[in-house]
């Protein structure tokens, strides 16, 4: 599947989810072992049907993989219109973590997980290909 239709299909769309001029795209991998999945996921869950109801939000996909150790991979990506867009998930976010209790890097050392947060910027068609 392409990435368009992935955006397609992940959660509501702007009125041009392909224009991405301003686009940040907050990708999140967690890497555990296989009893740490369910509670991590739940906790991953809840939090991205948030972001996929917020305003500003171009994409929204929880992944996963199982890990050559039988452990799991969940990778997340959510899309902002732009850097305001972002801002607002963050408050969004900490407010229901505050709200249900939930301190997540507490959560990641309890759970022995290996985290890792990133923000990303969407290349211009040809920009960065080396000829």
């Amino acid at each position: 599947m392409s990435l368009a239709a992935l955006i397609a299909a992940a959660g509501p769309a702007e009125a041009n989810p392909a224009d991405r001029s301003g686009a940040i795209f907050r990708v999140d991998r967690f890497s555990g072992p296989a009893a740490a999945r369910a509670e991590l996921l739940s906790v991953v869950q809840r939090t991205h049907r948030l972001l996929g109801g917020l305003d500003g939000c171009l994409v929204n996909l929880v992944l996963e993989r199982e890990a050559p150790d039988g452990g799991f991979v969940l990778e997340t990506i959510a899309g902002w219109r732009d850097g305001a867009a972002l801002a607002g998930a963050r408050v969004a976010v900490a407010t229901l973590h505050r709200a249900a209790g939930i301190d997540p890097p507490a959560l990641i050392r309890r759970l022995g997980v290996v985290a890792d947060f990133g923000l990303w910027r969407a290349l211009d068609e040809g920009e960065g290909m080396v000829e």
